[in-house]
């Protein structure tokens, strides 16, 4: 593509910004707005307003995660190239989960280079590209009919007809008719062009046509679509759910439910599953890791992280559903290189095959070698990372950054139990967090480095027993990590931080006390019915207020 494709690209997503008819009126310094809010900002609360059943909370305008943009373009265009991994590290923020906190100049140069790149690849046959043939005096009415389905897919809503017009006008004034060029090169710069546009790249859609609902505002049949399907798919909506949202048949709680239903039967689901599970249990980063463990290394880390996703998707999609069976089930998969890890001499080639793991060594998705992997040090198993990734990403339980100037513990000693080394934590200021960490860590003691299970520690017998401090308000003594994950599995507390992470993840900030408490109850409630079952739980998301609703942001104008 000509280096002029960047000037012209930045310029319609310019142009195009200006169509956002919901403003900020000051970005907060007191020098008034821009008009458009960076999705930092626009997370404004309702500022302590009495809990109510009507209430939303404010609705974050978000850039599409790295995991967004792949699949979108995958849906979109049959790119699956991955083009978002040369993007710039997303920043889990406040929630824990992956945003892209600022569009900044790198981000943009990201954007036009992966515009470019797919654009190009997918202008090779213009006639598939464009769903009709452009050649001859068909020309315009071609391009007008492709910028009307095509921006109607990457935008996730039916673009107005002065839309249409202008970016026809792009392609027949500037490109066609200043630039001169044929419509070889003319196609894939107004592809790229639309790749770049705030409709494609922000999760915001046409949230400025939402309508009054009382103090809230209702959002409107596409832009509903489009938030079902990125909570679901972590992509664009398809063409059953743009019909849908067409017919104005996204109205009524049956008609969301029976689209959320289809939507997680959908083997787009597991895609949103394994984005949520690698990023709620930390591994994303696992490949990377260093290890000083014979035969570590990026393969056997990927054909982890690959388990987990697959265990995910094989409990909550196409299981029974429930948290139980998640904390609980033995039965995993793996191909040779993994089932060799495990010990399981049995299992051979590159797929994925049944495995049972061994009563008492292993049950749940906590206690798969990734998550094991990911929450160690380089040379051994570690109990506060891993106690840690219990407390805070499985009960919800804050745990302050420790204090400085805390001494190193004694170096390990094969004669010294490790609990005796962990000792010096119980005392003055380390005491009060490590108490709520180490106990649930050691659980995982079976488990070295790198997840392999183990019953000697050095020259020691492993200690794995202890006891969860305050779990559902009481201390909860276990004998092993297997142990553990029964009371974790059956624990309220446990129950209501899932659907906690699941709300962050989905709607990209924190749950609000005053707005959400009456949505957060409801998907609360249905899991509690259905006996944890993790489908309806999201479901019952789905259908809730924080999904179809939204309050105003701190500062928004409505036109």
């Amino acid at each position: 593509m000509q280096p002029y494709s960047a000037v012209l690209a930045v310029g319609l997503a310019m142009a195009v910004a200006t169509a956002c008819g919901g403003k900020i009126s000051d970005d907060g310094d007191g020098r008034g707005g821009t008009g458009m809010a960076s999705p930092a900002t626009m997370t404004g609360g309702r500022g302590g307003t009495a809990a109510v059943a009507a209430a939303a909370g404010v609705l974050p305008m978000r850039l599409l995660t790295r995991a967004e943009y792949d699949n979108t373009v995958l849906d979109l265009l049959g790119d699956d190239s991955h083009p978002a991994a040369a993007f710039p590290p997303e920043d889990a923020g406040s929630t824990g989960f992956a945003q892209v906190q600022k569009l900044d100049d790198v981000n943009i140069g990201a954007y036009l280079k992966a515009a470019e790149t797919i654009a190009e690849r997918a202008s090779k046959d213009l006639k598939t590209l464009m769903g009709c043939d452009p050649a001859g005096a068909a020309e315009l009415v071609c391009v007008k009919s492709f910028v009307t389905s095509f921006g109607r897919r990457a935008y996730r809503r039916p673009l107005r007809d002065a839309e249409v017009d202008e970016h026809v006008a792009l392609y027949t004034d500037t490109l066609k008719g200043t630039l001169k060029l044929g419509i070889n090169e003319a196609m894939p710069t107004l592809v790229a062009a639309m790749l770049q546009s705030p409709f494609f790249l922000y999760r915001w859609e046409s949230a400025w046509e939402a309508s009054r609902d009382g103090r809230e505002l209702k959002l409107n049949a596409h832009h509903l679509a489009s938030q079902l399907s990125y909570f679901f798919w972590s992509s664009m909506p398809d063409a059953e759910l743009m019909a849908a949202a067409d017919r104005g048949e996204l109205q009524t709680t049956a008609q969301i439910q029976a689209q959320a239903v289809r939507l997680l039967a959908d083997p787009r689901a597991e895609r949103s599953i394994s984005s949520f599970v690698e990023q709620w249990l930390g591994i994303t980063a696992l490949e990377g890791a260093l290890r000083s463990k014979p035969g570590w290394g990026p393969t056997l880390a990927r054909a982890m992280i690959a388990e987990t996703d697959r265990f995910a998707a094989d409990v909550i999609l196409k299981g029974n559903g429930l948290l139980t069976t998640l904390f609980t089930s033995r039965l995993s998969s793996a191909d040779a290189t993994l089932a060799a890890f495990y010990g399981n001499k049995t299992i051979t080639g590159t797929t994925p095959q049944p495995l049972t793991f061994a009563q008492g060594e292993r049950a749940g998705i906590l206690t798969l070698a990734a998550t094991l992997a990911a929450h160690a040090d380089e040379n051994d198993a570690s109990p506060i990372l891993r106690g840690k990734l219990i407390r805070e990403r499985v009960m919800c339980d804050a745990i302050p950054p420790p204090p400085g100037g805390v001494p190193d513990l004694p170096a390990p000693d094969p004669n010294t139990p490790k609990k005796q080394r962990f000792a010096m934590h119980a005392q003055g200021t380390c005491k009060g967090c490590h108490e709520l960490m180490d106990p649930i860590g050691f659980a995982f003691e079976h488990y070295d480095n790198v997840g392999a299970y183990r019953t000697m520690d050095g020259k020691l017998p492993v200690d794995s027993s202890g006891a969860i401090k305050g779990l559902d308000g009481s201390d909860q003594s276990f004998t092993s990590a297997v142990d553990m994950m029964d009371l974790l599995g059956n624990s309220d507390q446990v129950r209501t931080c899932l659907m906690k992470q699941f709300f962050r993840f989905g709607f990209a900030r924190k749950e609000n006390e005053d707005a959400d408490v009456a949505s957060l109850k409801a998907a609360s409630d249905a899991f509690r019915s259905s006996n944890g079952n993790i489908r309806k739980m999201l479901a019952a998301l789905a259908t809730s207020r924080v999904m179809t609703h939204r309050s105003l942001a701190a500062g928004e104008v409505l036109p």
